[in-house]
């Protein structure tokens, strides 16, 4: 790869490397996230002030170096905790568009001037002469740089003058240079102001620089950085190098020049105000020329404090080094791999550095990889003990003592440590709150107990359309909470239908989730024909849902048990959005009675559900032997559309006479079109069609039948 170029599409390689986690098309609907698996919660300038939250080996590396520090006792002072956030803002949201805010600052003021025409700008791509790819040509340091001068030459010149509509014209004819253009200014050989011809000297320079005519653009830099007179002088020493790493094209002696040339301008005391992006530069042209060193050289320089200005880029060229080698010649690098492995090898070696070293980060990595069969784990879960509550690493090793006692069996003494940590009053990230609710949930002692623990706060709502985990335009309310998928899980699979009648019937759960989980468990009992919790529950619908009761009602006037199987039948298919499970976090958000566009209607067969959940201790054992009875009474029945069709078709023929049978059948068709559908469905569609076309032509409900499915 050409040196010069990797500067220039950093971003953009950073970008394809997400791809694993891009979907490949919409539509993105609103979810909520309870955990994250790529990154803390958000904003991540708290988990830059160290609180960490329970930190998982799935995080990227440049939040693992951050925990390494704070685990290990080094923390960030304020300007390195920007820094970091930056960094992060700059990975997670890359800029592709060319309207960002340096963009528009810079058009803002120059457009300001008396007598310029206002302009835009076309572009910041140039065609790669060795590629033929568009690569990002001007980034921000270039508009920033005309920003900044342009203010000053408004108050050299004045806002009026000629001058600076000289100097502008000039500019312009520089940033047209960032796209396909070539342009080059005149130079302005009868000027008599000394710094316009200064001005007009470096323009000319740059925009031989952004043309990529590499050769004229050092020679006027040297040419400009020798002359003490010129405005210029500092930061055309820089450019000098940065012309080098441009025009390098694989020859590593154009890189050594480039090298060459840093050092000088960090060796000359005159050029200190170069220093800082000297030495990103520098740090640049070592990632080229000797990667392995200079991951060994970044992992020392990260573990400085008051590194602020050069902590970004160095934490940005350290985790890209990692990702392509994985050198290991230090302990961070070391922990961080280690960490982040998921094998034998890693939890071994992870014990045996924590042995070594008694440092909390291979604590932390430790207990993290370790099972309660290890030899170390009495060991490891008493250094662990010792963490106290305002460490960084409290809230991980709690997580993972919890682990290892729950695997033990050792329920009380896990619950004792859960209780104690939840009960602080102390601010913990949502994330690691609900990780720790989540224990608490399978350990839980009473009906109540699980329910308490079941809802979860999300840590964001978003439509997460690139899998990035990111805040989108949903903003969640702060105190609204939804089950967790582990609570689904139970609810679903582990608890029988009296339980859940009893839940249903409580006021532990806020509004909306009780009225979410009384429709799961009716319509529940309508598939199991539990005829007495459907009635009972019916009227319990009545007074949460208006909008159903006059639809209960009927089924609780129905004189035989088999007219109310229809009816049963017959609000479920009025009402899409009935359905005999739960679904984590925000569940299907269309209204109850609409078809959902995006395919959340009714049911599909019941082996889709998650998978079970470990019995759950406070049911008793006839209460666990009736919830898997159900299961599996529930796993046949059929998906929502088969299980309709064949209620509805056999009762309208048999109670042709029936008023709801021509609506009952239109629902019908249209449950094979937009419901779930196995084998029977075309069948039961043109069945259901040409019952409804035969006996009630005249129908409504057929002139909205037009077509089988």
């Amino acid at each position: 790869m050409k040196p010069w170029r990797l500067m220039a599409i950093l971003s953009a390689l950073l970008f394809l490397s997400a791809a694993d986690h891009l979907l490949a098309c919409g539509p993105f609907l609103p979810e909520a996230l309870f955990t994250h698996k790529l990154h803390p919660d958000f904003p991540l300038g708290t988990f830059a002030r160290g609180q960490l939250g329970v930190i998982k080996p799935t995080y990227a590396r440049s939040y693992l170096y951050v925990a390494y520090r704070y685990l290990n006792g080094i923390g960030f002072d304020a300007d390195e905790q920007k820094a970091l956030v930056r960094l992060w803002d700059e990975r997670l949201n890359p800029k592709w568009d060319e309207g960002q805010g340096w963009i528009k600052d810079w058009l803002s003021l120059r457009n300001r001037a008396p007598g310029i025409k206002p302009t835009t700008i076309e572009g910041l791509y140039f065609r790669d002469p060795y590629s033929y790819q568009w690569l990002p040509n001007c980034l921000e340091d270039t508009f920033r740089s005309a920003k900044t001068t342009l203010e000053a030459r408004i108050k050299a010149f004045g806002l009026n003058s000629r001058e600076l509509r000289e100097w502008i014209a000039g500019q312009d004819q520089v940033l047209a240079n960032c796209s396909a253009t070539t342009i080059i200014p005149e130079p302005l050989t009868n000027e008599t102001n000394p710094l316009l011809r200064a001005d007009r000297t470096y323009q000319i320079a740059a925009a031989h620089f952004y043309s990529y005519h590499f050769d004229v653009a050092e020679k006027m830099f040297r040419d400009i950085a020798a002359d003490r007179s010129s405005p210029w002088n500092k930061i055309a020493a820089y450019l000098v190098a940065r012309t080098l790493v441009r025009k390098a094209n694989d020859d590593p002696e154009a890189l050594r020049s480039a090298e060459k040339e840093i050092k000088k301008i960090l060796t000359d005391e005159s050029l200190n105000s170069m220093r800082v992006p000297a030495l990103q530069l520098l740090g640049f042209i070592r990632y080229r020329l000797e990667p392995e060193q200079r991951q060994q050289e970044l992992a020392e320089l990260l573990l400085k404090n008051h590194s602020a200005a050069t902590l970004k880029n160095d934490l940005w060229d350290y985790t890209w080094l990692l990702d392509g080698q994985k050198i290991i010649t230090d302990d961070l690098t070391d922990w961080i791999v280690t960490f982040q492995q998921a094998t034998g090898w890693s939890r071994d070696h992870a014990v045996e550095m924590w042995r070594k070293t008694h440092s909390t980060a291979w604590l932390v990595s430790a207990i993290t990889k370790i099972d309660t069969i290890d030899a170390e784990v009495d060991g490891i879960d008493k250094a662990a003990a010792e963490i106290p509550p305002s460490h960084p690493g409290y809230l991980t090793t709690i997580h993972h003592r919890v682990r290892l006692l729950m695997q033990a069996g050792k329920a009380t003494e896990a619950r004792k440590i859960l209780d104690a940590a939840l009960s602080r009053k102390v601010s913990m990230p949502i994330s690691a709150e609900n990780a720790l609710r989540g224990q608490r949930l399978i350990l839980a002692r009473t009906t109540d107990e699980f329910m308490n623990y079941a809802t979860r706060r999300p840590t964001m709502v978003t439509d997460n359309e690139d899998g990035q985990e990111l805040p989108g335009r949903y903003a969640p309310n702060a105190k609204q909470t939804y089950f967790d998928s582990d609570a689904v899980d139970a609810l679903n699979h582990g608890v029988p239908l009296s339980t859940l009648k009893t839940i249903a019937q409580g006021k532990e759960l806020p509004a909306h989730l009780r009225r979410e989980l009384l429709l799961v468990i009716w319509t529940r009992a309508v598939l199991l024909e539990d005829d007495a919790v459907v009635r009972e529950l019916a009227r319990i619908v009545q007074e949460m849902v208006p909008a159903l009761s006059e639809l209960m009602l009927g089924y609780l006037n129905a004189p035989t048990r088999e007219e109310r199987r229809f009816i049963g039948a017959y609000i479920i298919g009025k009402n899409p959005g009935l359905r005999p499970y739960l679904e984590p976090g925000l569940s299907r958000t269309t209204r109850l009675d609409w078809i959902d566009d995006y395919g959340k209607n009714w049911w599909c067969n019941f082996t889709n559900m998650h998978a079970a959940t470990p019995p759950l201790e406070f049911l008793t054992m006839p209460q666990q032997n009736a919830a898997r009875i159900e299961l599996s009474r529930l796993f046949q029945v059929k998906s929502a559309s088969d299980y309709l069709s064949s209620i509805v078709i056999d009762w309208a023929r048999r109670h042709p006479e029936d008023a709801r049978v021509p609506e009952a059948l239109h629902r019908t068709v249209r449950s094979t079109r937009y419901g779930c559908t196995m084998t029977q469905a075309r069948n039961y569609s043109l069945e259901a069609f040409q019952l409804l076309h035969k006996n009630y032509p005249k129908s409504e409900w057929t002139k909205k039948t037009p077509y089988w499915f």
